[in-house]
């Protein structure tokens, strides 16, 4: 199961990562980096550098892109 946002922004500050240092390392604007981290937008880019800081795989961290999950996994229920 993949980490929450919370978990993700808490992983970063115990291990003394600041949103701009993954921004410069990236590079890329901090709001885009802050937009990945809350789940609000994917960049398997973005994913794959805050992982690698965590110590983590992109999937550990983030969970599959839509286009990488298998045809024939179990398509979420909708709701009544």
């Amino acid at each position: 199961m993949p980490m929450n946002p919370l978990e993700r922004k808490a992983e970063l500050v115990r291990r003394g990562i600041k949103v701009m240092d993954v921004a410069a390392m990236v590079p890329c604007a901090a709001s885009n980096v802050s937009s990945v981290l809350s789940g609000m937008v994917r960049s398997r880019r973005i994913e794959e550098k805050i992982a690698q800081l965590i110590g983590k795989t992109r999937e550990e961290v983030f969970g599959l892109l839509p286009k990488e999950i298998p045809h024939d996994s179990p398509k979420p229920s909708a709701v009544a």
